[in-house]
């Protein structure tokens, strides 16, 4: 089982808030996994915050607990579902606004993509950009991890093809980020 992580904590936090956090498969069985509270920008709050996740996918909200190492030290005061953050198309840094451009601002972002595929023909293809050719010249080839049949599918797109480029909000059962927002207060 991969490791449960956080995103965006301090590390000054995470010396002193040690906890593990408790899974249950079934009403007999249960996964134990030690986490970090690391807190979010709230460094002189009393009640501070933290992400913990993604979540195994057998998790389910309500049956996860969360245990500090030292309850005299660590407060554990409510565990809900963490909100959802709304992804963006995120413009690329340099003067390139090409499609290969944007391709490359967007690792790990799920698009729709519109190609010119022949002379009047056109191909829509919708994933995950999972990788893009960063070579200067010659061809510049994108990857998007696509989903046909729940069959996962690489797809090699020519990205000097591309005639349309979006974000999507595609929800993909196995991908979702299933997190758990933590309130608790550190002696």
């Amino acid at each position: 089982m991969g490791s449960i992580h956080k995103q965006s904590c301090s590390l000054a936090a995470m010396a002193n808030t040690p906890s593990s956090i408790v899974c249950f498969k079934n009403g007999f069985s249960f996964v134990t996994v030690p986490v970090v509270l690391e807190n979010s920008d709230e460094e002189n709050a009393q009640i501070k915050s933290c992400t913990i996740g993604p979540l195994p996918s057998f998790a389910v909200h309500g049956t996860v607990g969360l245990q500090a190492d030292n309850p005299e030290s660590v407060k554990i005061f409510s565990l809900s579902k963490a909100p959802k953050e709304d992804e963006k198309l995120k413009l690329p840094a340099g003067p390139d606004f090409s499609y290969h451009a944007f391709l490359q601002a967007n690792l790990n972002t799920t698009v729709r993509v519109q190609a010119k595929h022949g002379d009047n023909n056109m191909q829509y293809y919708q994933g995950r950009v999972k990788w893009v050719q960063t070579a200067e010249n010659g061809p510049r080839m994108a990857i998007l991890e696509t989903a046909e049949n729940n069959v996962k599918l690489d797809k090699l797109i020519d990205s000097s093809k591309i005639v349309h480029l979006e974000r999507t909000g595609m929800e993909d059962q196995e991908n979702e980020r299933n997190s758990l927002l933590v309130r608790y207060a550190a002696a």
